[in-house]
């Protein structure tokens, strides 16, 4: 059975959802504290999560989605909000929230769009996303961001950027998709722009 935790400080609401839940055969486990909350994903005791907004003080949905994103960037999102504009609701969209639901909720699609996210997850997710997804996360923030060839046609390359790059010409660079344009661009700047 796979956990949907629900932050949300509206006791209608989370009755109304812990029923419509149950028809789907998914557990909702409900927190009113965004702490407690994220212990629970630390966990990996949620599939997804439900927020409605506002929980308690906090009526920003960006600070909430980010401060979830920080501790499992592979968890499902869900935003309900009592008034929603559409670009609060792209911007959402942009963070990885999956959907962003205004008032008047329809519980049974809200609740049945998260069963169909949950059964196209990968397998490994279906018990939780576990400790794993957010070991592997913090492995990818370890690695170099440039990966540097050895060959000898590379070396070759390399001493052509080079010496391009010390020069105050302009550069076009053209190629198919994936021929490494942006690699080459990225060693004609380094140096030159300061980040």
């Amino acid at each position: 059975m796979k956990n949907i935790l629900l932050l949300s400080n509206d006791a209608l609401l989370s009755r109304l959802f812990l029923t419509g839940t149950k028809k789907f055969n998914l557990q909702t486990i409900i927190s009113s504290d965004l702490e407690q909350a994220l212990n629970t994903i630390r966990k990996g005791d949620c599939s997804a999560i439900v927020i409605n907004i506002p929980v308690l003080a906090e009526r920003c949905p960006k600070k909430i989605v980010r401060q979830i994103q920080e501790t499992n960037p592979y968890l499902p999102v869900y935003v309900l909000m009592d008034q929603m504009d559409i670009s609060e609701a792209i911007s959402l969209t942009k963070m990885g929230v999956e959907y962003c639901y205004s008032r008047p909720f329809a519980l049974e699609q809200i609740i049945e769009n998260i069963d169909k996210t949950l059964q196209n997850l990968p397998a490994a997710s279906h018990s939780g996303i576990k400790k794993i997804a957010t070991e592997s996360y913090r492995e990818q923030s370890n690695r170099p961001k440039y990966i540097y060839a050895k060959s000898q046609q590379a070396k070759e390359l390399y001493d052509q950027i080079d010496k391009v790059a010390d020069t105050n010409f302009k550069v076009v660079i053209y190629g198919e998709t994936g021929t490494g344009k942006e690699s080459v661009a990225r060693r004609l700047c380094k140096g030159k722009i300061q980040e």
